[in-house]
């Protein structure tokens, strides 16, 4: 209640975000596996919002807790990597494809 208070657009988005079922936006988590095209090169070089209309929110390392939020563009992608995206529903599949081709 207070958060809605201090920041009602926050809430709003997140909540749009979470609950409508046709629209909006979704987080997606997508692992970056051996022989994808992504395997060292930077987040510049990798273009993903460009190339897939998506937000990189976060980078987390293979066999780390930690998150990289926002990570630096110039952040190399590395095998087993998990990059969390924000997306539309429709873009989900397409991102997924087009992330692990070669």
């Amino acid at each position: 209640m207070i958060s809605e208070m201090i920041r009602p657009a926050v809430v709003t988005f997140l909540d749009m975000m979470l609950r409508d079922r046709e629209e909006v936006l979704r987080f997606e988590e997508f692992h970056v596996k051996k022989g994808s095209r992504l395997v060292g090169c930077t987040i510049q070089e990798a273009n993903i919002d460009k190339e897939t209309g998506s937000l990189l929110v976060a980078l987390k390392r293979a066999g780390k807790a930690k998150y990289d939020f926002n990570p630096s563009k110039e952040t190399k992608i590395q095998e087993g990597d998990t990059l969390v995206l924000i997306a539309t529903p429709d873009l989900i599949s397409q991102i997924g494809k087009e992330l692990e081709e070669n």
